[in-house]
This record gives structure tokens, C-alpha cells and sequence, in this order.
């Protein structure tokens, strides 16, 4: 008989590698933290971006929005030259360029240099002669009763109507003396041609009239002054005066 034959175990079975499993732990780590990172960055950056969010909001609530007026009322303390209180910003200009307001436009408009019941005066600007204001006017006007007419015109830019008062006008003089505009009806002149006490401009409308001061006595006009609210728009008189 053959001898017999011994069975082959088969090989014993290999548990599975855990290398993979170990190889991937490590890997997770990494990725946590990395999110933990992206996390407080964000987080950071939002606080950041809300503290400069706040800080312009409120820079932005104490600045006044254009055409907008100044709330509260202002201490109307003299600033000694102008008679205009000194918490009012100058907007200045020279004849004959205008003074441009928040709200509104200023300017003093050229005058005829050969008028006939009237004496011309104004100063070179340039290789120009331009005439600022007429005087003397009328048939052997008394020099003692002079009064100076200029003639303004007011363009109102902003979106809403705003008040004009003649009692906004003033001119000062190269002495220092502060004149406020005369209410007159000059002799064969219609009361239309001056400017009224009160009138309410409107949006993107002008208003172009005389403004007259009280030339007795006599004096060299320095500058005029429209207040405008917390705004005085003025214009300056600078150059060599003609006809004076």
C-alpha cells in the first residue's frame, strides 16, 4: 500500500496590516488644526472688521451731509473784523469770481462803467476795468444822502428752498466799520430791482437784484458778506479803485 499522505495545513491567515490605519491618524491631525487656524482667523478678522465698520459709522454721523444745516444754535460771539459771528465758516472769493456755499452761490455782478444818472466805480482786474458799484445817483444828488448799489446775484444748488433775507447783506469797509443793507426804493427805480426783506428761493432757481448801503459818510468797500445759516460767503474788493 502506498504509504499515506499527509495533509498541507493551509497557511495560517495574516491578520490585516493596521499600516494604513496608522497612516492615516497622522494625516487628520494636521487637518484639524489647520481648521482650528482657518477658524480664528475668520474670527479675527471679523472682529477687526467690525471695529472699523463702527469707527466710520460714527465719523460718519458727525460730519454734515452736503446742503444739510447745523443743528443747534451757534454762540454768536463777534470775531472783532466782520461783525459775522466767529463760529461761521468764511467761504471767500475775489471780485469778480463768485463764493460757492454748500447751498448756495454768491457773486457780486459787473456793472455798466458809463451809466447815466449814476457814478461808476470799480477797480482793474486784469487788463479789464470792471465796475463794482454805482453812486451819486440822480439829478444833483446831495453827497450827503450817497448810497452805493451793487447788484448780487444768489444761485440756490441744493435740493431744497431756501430763505434769503435782506438782512443777511453786509459790506465792510477798508476802515474796519461794518455796514448792514439799506430796505429803499430808489427815485424812478421799480421796487422789483431790489431785493425784497424775505423771499424763499427754490431748488436750482437765482434771484439777481440790487443791494444798496448807506454811502454817508463816504468809504472804501473792503468786502460783502451773504450769511448763509453757519456759512458766510464772501467777497473780497482787491485791486486799484477807479472813479472813487
Amino acid at each position: 500500500m502506498p504509504p499515506k499522505q499527509k495533509r498541507r495545513r493551509p497557511p495560517p491567515r495574516r491578520a490585516p496590516s493596521r499600516r494604513g490605519s496608522g497612516a492615516t491618524a497622522p494625516s487628520r491631525a494636521p487637518a484639524v488644526t489647520s481648521r482650528w487656524i482657518v477658524a480664528g482667523a475668520v474670527l479675527i478678522g471679523a472682529l477687526v472688521a467690525w471695529r472699523v465698520v463702527s469707527a466710520v459709522v460714527e465719523a460718519a454721523s458727525r460730519k454734515l451731509p452736503s446742503g444739510a444745516a447745523v443743528t443747534g444754535t451757534p454762540t454768536p460771539t463777534d470775531d472783532g473784523e466782520t461783525g459775522v459771528p466767529a463760529s461761521t465758516a468764511e467761504i471767500a472769493a475775489d471780485f469778480p469770481l463768485p463764493a460757492l456755499g454748500t447751498r448756495l452761490e454768491f457773486k457780486i455782478l459787473g456793472l455798466g462803467d458809463k451809466p447815466q444818472r449814476c457814478k461808476a466805480v470799480g477797480f482793474i482786474v486784469g487788463d479789464d476795468q470792471r465796475t463794482v458799484y454805482h453812486h451819486l445817483c440822480g439829478k444833483d444828488v446831495d453827497p450827503g444822502t450817497d448810497v452805493y448799489f451793487f447788484l448780487v446775484r444768489i444761485v440756490n444748488h441744493s435740493d431744497a428752498a431756501q430763505p434769503i433775507a435782506l438782512s443777511n447783506f453786509e459790506i465792510g469797509t477798508t476802515e474796519g466799520a461794518t455796514l448792514q443793507a439799506l430796505d429803499v426804493e430808489a427815485a424812478d427805480a421799480a421796487r422789483e430791482h431790489y431785493f425784497p426783506e424775505h423771499v424763499d428761493l427754490g431748488p436750482d432757481s437765482r434771484i439777481k437784484r440790487f443791494v444798496a448801503f448807506d454811502g454817508s459818510p463816504a468809504f472804501t468797500p473792503a468786502r460783502l458778506t451773504y450769511v448763509d445759516g453757519t456759512q458766510a460767503l464772501v467777497i473780497h474788493l482787491r485791486g486799484t479803485w477807479v472813479g472813487a
